[in-house]
């Protein structure tokens, strides 16, 4: 009877260890303009200013790489605003939030309450095209 007793409660204790939710990679959400790699912590990563915002990299040899042509890699990190469309001049510093397991990026403290409203609807807009999205337009707002 006790190896019976025994025998449930580890099948009990490895069920519940399977069904236990995982922890998610930590990712930023943001991916290296030079090597494409996705960049896991912004306060571990290197990064530059560049025209007034903060590129972010996975290692410091694509910082490098970047010097050598910032033009060309710059427009491959612009991190806009869901809410406002507008740029997200350092993401690192911004306010955020997570949404079906993707990072947002705020460019106020007042978008970050207005996402959270809808996401459905901002998240739908970030993944169309970069302009300004419908929506609560930066005018209607100031920092």
């Amino acid at each position: 009877m006790r190896a019976i007793g025994t025998i449930l409660l580890v099948a009990l204790f490895a069920v519940t260890a399977l069904a236990a939710p995982q922890k998610p990679v930590a990712n930023s959400g943001l991916t290296c303009p030079v090597s494409g790699e996705a960049i896991k912590s912004l306060k571990k990563a290197p990064s530059v200013q560049y025209e007034g915002r903060s590129i972010y990299f996975c290692c410091k040899k694509c910082v490098g790489e970047f010097n050598t042509n910032p033009a060309k890699y710059a427009p491959k990190q612009v991190v806009r605003c869901p809410v406002s469309g507008e740029v997200v001049k350092d993401p690192g510093k911004a306010q955020t939030a997570s949404y079906k397991g993707r990072s947002y990026y705020f460019c106020c403290a007042k978008c970050k309450p207005e996402f959270s409203k809808n996401p459905e609807k901002y998240a739908k807009a970030q993944g169309k095209a970069q302009g300004n999205r419908s929506g609560m337009q930066h005018e209607e707002h100031s920092h």
